[in-house]
């Protein structure tokens, strides 16, 4: 059974805020690869504010939390 809140694979908003598409990325030395990893970043502390703080801890199916997900 599916949670309104939750996906098929237990993921709530943060998790997938976690594992936005990747985009092109520059090379690893590159400023924009900076600018892009904090915007990132931003963005999930967005997505976190605005919800439940139950959703932070929660895991998915493969037993991670959004911040975990964030990390990888």
């Amino acid at each position: 059974m599916v949670d309104q809140d939750t996906d098929k694979e237990r993921s709530n908003i943060l998790h997938l805020a976690a594992k936005l598409p990747p985009v092109d990325r520059p090379d690893i030395e590159s400023p924009a690869l900076h600018i892009q990893m904090q915007d990132d970043k931003c963005w999930f502390e967005v997505v976190k504010r605005i919800s439940h703080p139950v959703y932070a801890e929660a895991k998915n199916k493969d037993g991670k939390a959004p911040r975990a997900l964030f990390t990888e």
